[in-house]
């Protein structure tokens, strides 16, 4: 009988550990946050995607970590088109994002999606996404690789710096006109392979690359220079989308601004 009973308690306990959760588990609001997220990729891209059951875990190219409860979506290639939906909450447990090879997918980089503090991995390349690559993207703390290359991406490189994860940069085959930029890019200690080649850059190298050997290699296999001779003069960089000549994003908005107060007081 006091067998039985040991048995029967042993029992009750491996069930009492199966049935709680796990140490890295979402918060129901963080849980909430991050389907409404991919709710919006369905709504804004994928309208297709068979999102009926309950779990998101278990919608196809999603998956979870059974630890973290942390999402990876992979939709590359499937045909996606439109606008990417904003990332207004800090509470998108998405570490990895592949929406490469969808080149319907349009519209400026999305500079709230720094909001997205897990982000590991974002691939975005062969889209059509354009504008400047965001510097804003530098609140991306845990990102440890991003692929940004055949799209339209346009102006100057993003300043990301302090970034103690990330490892990877690709931003080749755009279509990088204006100067340089990529102000702190070499104060991303783990930084192991960086290319930008492919890209139409004005100006001269930073000069803070000559000492980050992977920076160094990125600008001789891009065929730029540190100067002072090789350094191409700089003019108007040219958007692709609308074909207008910019500076940057923000300029583009204050321009708008501007021609708005004018219509109004004339």
């Amino acid at each position: 009988m006091q067998s039985l009973r040991k048995i029967t308690v042993s029992v009750a306990l491996v069930f009492s550990v199966f049935a709680m959760p796990s140490e890295g588990a979402l918060t129901a609001e963080q849980t909430e946050d991050t389907k409404s997220f991919l709710i919006s990729i369905k709504k804004t891209l994928y309208p297709s995607w068979d999102t009926s059951a309950e779990d998101y875990c278990t919608w196809p190219g999603v998956t979870c970590d059974p630890n973290t409860g942390y999402a990876t979506v992979d939709l590359s290639g499937k045909g996606l088109s439109g606008y990417a939906p904003d990332a207004n909450s800090n509470n998108i447990m998405i570490e990895s994002l592949d929406l490469s090879g969808n080149s319907g997918i349009i519209g400026a980089f999305k500079d709230n999606w720094a909001a997205m503090k897990v982000l590991k991995h974002l691939k975005l390349s062969g889209t059509g996404f354009t504008r400047d690559i965001p510097s804003g993207w530098n609140g991306m703390t845990a990102l440890v690789s991003v692929d940004v290359s055949n799209t339209k991406a346009c102006y100057s490189l993003p300043s990301w710096s302090g970034l103690q994860n990330l490892e990877s940069i690709d931003v080749s085959n755009n279509k990088l006109d204006g100067a340089f930029g990529g102000n702190g890019w070499e104060s991303n200690p783990k930084l192991t392979s960086v290319n930008i080649a492919g890209n139409n850059f004005c100006g001269c190298a930073p000069t803070a690359w000559k000492d980050s050997a992977v920076l160094s290699q990125a600008v001789t296999a891009g065929g730029y220079s540190f100067g002072p001779n090789g350094c191409k003069q700089c003019g108007k960089p040219t958007c692709p989308g609308n074909g207008s000549s910019i500076t940057s994003t923000s300029t583009v908005a204050a321009v708008s601004v501007l021609a708005a107060v004018v219509t109004l007081l004339l």
